[in-house]
């Protein structure tokens, strides 16, 4: 049964990012880079260690309490953001990255081989049409933020379908309308995601 809007819900956007250009950026960069590559420049970006790519120099400041909030069992949830747009110490030819893509691609780094490989199709299927960049946690790529507020904790990110991305946007919209629409979100059963959104 289709879901009904909600009185006085917006329209909402999707905030995965499936744009074509995310595509190729990610692919090739898998296809250009090692595994030990991909983890140690999102070493780097945890360390705060300047990108030698960015002419600006700016200070690489993390914030991971930015935004604090308990899933569906109660546990701390922390997303992470951090100063800067782009990013690129160790990647080849002076390659530089979005912040939250390169949390997504360390990800790489903590799967067996077969996953490995799945998750590398499943990222070469990156597009408007098909998969997205998903946020379990909802503080993902949207109209109102910028790219330096978008949630860079690897745990929050998925690579899902486009329709699972708009069936996420639902659950969150309750979920960021006040804590006691929360609570009610989480009693009601409504969220079938795995893993839950919070």
């Amino acid at each position: 049964m289709p879901r009904t809007k909600a009185k006085g819900e917006p329209k909402l956007k999707l905030t995965g990012d499936g744009d074509s250009k995310s595509r190729v950026n990610l692919s090739k960069i898998i296809n250009m880079h090692s595994v030990d590559d991909i983890t140690k420049t999102w070493n780097n970006l945890q360390n705060s260690i300047t990108s030698q790519f960015d002419s600006t120099k700016k200070k690489i400041i993390w914030d991971k309490k930015t935004y604090t909030t308990h899933n569906h069992l109660g546990k701390k949830e922390h997303c992470w953001i951090v100063n800067v747009t782009r990013y690129g110490v160790g990647l080849k030819n002076g390659i530089s990255i979005i912040p939250y893509h390169l949390a997504l691609l360390s990800k790489l780094g903590d799967v067996d081989d077969e996953a490995r490989e799945n998750f590398k199709q499943q990222i070469k299927g990156l597009s408007p049409s098909g998969n997205h960049i998903t946020h379990t946690c909802g503080n993902g790529r949207s109209m109102r933020k910028k790219d330096t507020q978008i949630c860079c904790n690897p745990c929050h990110l998925e690579i899902r379908s486009k329709q699972y991305n708009a069936s996420q946007a639902y659950c969150h919209y309750f979920l960021h309308l006040s804590e006691t629409s929360r609570q009610k979100f989480f009693s009601s059963g409504l969220c079938e995601h795995d893993p839950k959104c919070f």
